[in-house]
């Protein structure tokens, strides 16, 4: 595989935003789906992700919006900043990410998802973890890692890694998991019960119970939430990543405020919003400072 330059990548000036090293592995991805920047995988090696076989859309759903303290926060950010959606799936934050500003980078594991965002939008597509950014410190002036950090092995990692990115005096909107929530009771016994079926060797006793389970969450969403009933497919994504996603975790707002400061973060907002807690951050110390490497 031969070595990718930023000659190579061209993402408009943002190329600058890569850590040097970054690209010895990287390769560029034809998709052929007419990005307007070219997608750089840093993970040419990784296998397909669960959201490569359930791409997560939330496109049909109008009534899914970024969390308000999200919109109101960007809404007085200054023109022309650099932003980073990191984890982007299906690019539910990006319109909102746009506004001001035509510099904004989307980093996700799945292929599937980051070819449905740079498809819609005029973003930067870099596919890569969370948890090894291939992003020098301090580049961006605002980082999103909305729904992200819960579902890998090191959340406190993800978070450490999206405050090295901010540059100091910018800030960091993350959302993750609230800890007792009945959600959480749902996913992890319900959502056991239902990730073990699908592990069943009779394939088709497998998929009788997952058939049975989405008819009946499909039922429940009618019931309390009827803007979704008639999106059948993006429903079946809803369902996929509540109970199917194979990692999720819970945070208490102790566990959420220690670990941005351990970051160098300084909290500005915080409030419950659903199932999880959304939290705006300022960055307080310089980027290389140690407290904020993963």
């Amino acid at each position: 595989m031969s070595e990718v330059t930023p000659q190579d990548v061209r993402w408009g000036g943002l190329e600058t935003v890569l850590e040097p090293g970054s690209l010895s592995r990287a390769r560029i991805r034809d998709l052929g789906s007419g990005l307007r920047f070219p997608l750089v995988d840093f993970e040419p090696e990784l296998a397909p992700t669960f959201y490569d076989a359930v791409p997560f859309d939330f496109s049909r759903l109008s009534e899914w919006r970024p969390a308000p303290v999200l919109e109101a926060t960007l809404a007085r950010q200054p023109e022309g900043q650099r932003r980073l959606d990191a984890g982007c799936g299906a690019g539910r934050n990006v319109p909102c990410l746009l506004r001001g500003t035509e510099h904004v980078v989307v980093l996700d594991l799945s292929l599937q998802s980051l070819a449905h965002v740079a498809s819609r939008f005029a973003v930067r597509p870099a596919r890569g973890s969370v948890l090894r950014m291939p992003f020098a410190d301090g580049s961006f002036d605002f980082v999103v890692c909305d729904g992200v950090a819960h579902h890998t092995p090191d959340p406190a990692g993800a978070i450490r890694q999206s405050a090295r990115v901010t540059r100091p005096g910018g800030r960091l909107y993350v959302a993750v998991y609230r800890s007792g929530t009945v959600y959480q009771g749902l996913c992890t016994y319900l959502g056991g019960l239902l990730r073990a079926g699908r592990r069943l060797e009779h394939r088709r006793l497998s998929d009788v119970i997952d058939r049975l389970a989405f008819a009946g969450y499909r039922v429940a969403t009618r019931l309390l939430k009827p803007g979704r009933s008639g999106h059948e497919a993006a429903l079946r994504t809803i369902y996929e990543d509540y109970f199917q996603t194979p990692v999720a975790s819970f945070h208490s707002e102790a566990w959420l405020t220690t670990t941005l400061e351990r970051c160098g973060m300084e909290v500005e907002q915080l409030e419950p919003c659903g199932n999880v807690w959304s939290v705006i951050a300022r960055r307080t110390t310089a980027s290389g400072d140690r407290s904020a490497r993963g």
